[in-house]
């Protein structure tokens, strides 16, 4: 995937009338926001997941790596 929006060329199926289409609001998208540290000497933290609602679901916090922390943004 890219973020390249410059293409030139776009392939569609024969009778679609527009190409691209502008999406408002989250469309059933969820916005999550992930954190990395390390270190220039290898050491690294545990990963910490923001995700955007209002409270944070137990289902969420499932299956992701050991001591990842997790929350949420209220905005």
């Amino acid at each position: 995937m890219s973020d390249n929006i410059s293409y030139s060329k776009v392939i569609v199926h024969r009778h679609t009338s527009n190409a691209y289409r502008i999406q408002g609001g989250t469309g059933g998208k969820s916005y999550i926001s992930v954190m990395f540290c390390g270190s220039a000497v290898g050491v690294l933290l545990p990963p910490f997941v923001i995700y955007k609602s209002k409270r944070l679901l137990d289902e969420w916090c499932i299956g992701g790596p050991s001591d990842t922390g997790y929350d949420c943004s209220k905005k």
